[in-house]
């Protein structure tokens, strides 16, 4: 724990990103469809909303999120900060100054709209379908670029689990 301290104190972007993650899960408040997710399961008279697209995954993720506030504060913060690293990794990829791609993807976030981030990212049920599968599809985009571009040769095991990262991403969104 010493040491993650260390690194976010000295990294403090990082830790600024984090506290930003978590500031937005904390004031995320269910709206639209969130409450038709919540009571979808109890509810008989929704039963037709159970699987009402190809969302199936991130479907399953909301229903378990939105019945768990600590859960969902946590998961929103992990994933919505890991999306803003990774973005900012493909930002500056070939320059090797994460920190300015990481700056410019935050500030590329703090910059949307107000009706796109209250529409992806400040909506539970838009964030697991947009910005989770979104995260993913950077992640194996991240991949394929160190693959490709720094001759990085991927651990036996990550093929598999990018397969899987792939799979479940095609599961947030019916068009990926």
């Amino acid at each position: 724990m010493k040491k993650l301290f260390k690194t976010l104190y000295n990294n403090k972007h990082i830790l600024l990103i984090i506290v930003f993650s978590l500031i937005s899960a904390i004031c995320l408040f269910m709206k639209c469809d969130d409450y038709l997710w919540y009571y979808v399961m109890e509810e008989p008279k929704l039963e037709s909303y159970r699987v009402p697209n190809g969302r199936y995954f991130s479907n399953a993720v909301t229903y378990i999120m939105l019945r768990n506030l600590w859960l969902k504060r946590i998961f929103y913060t992990i994933i919505f900060s890991l999306m803003i690293l990774i973005m900012g990794k493909l930002a500056d990829f070939g320059n090797k100054k994460a920190k300015k791609g990481i700056i410019l993807s935050f500030f590329m976030f703090l910059l949307l709209p107000v009706d796109t981030f209250s529409e992806t990212v400040n909506w539970f049920s838009g964030f697991t379908n947009y910005i989770f599968s979104f995260l993913l599809t950077s992640a194996y985009i991240l991949f394929c670029f160190r693959i490709t571009f720094d001759e990085y040769k991927p651990k036996n095991w990550l093929a598999p689990v990018m397969l899987v990262f792939a799979f479940i991403s095609g599961l947030c969104v019916e068009h990926i």
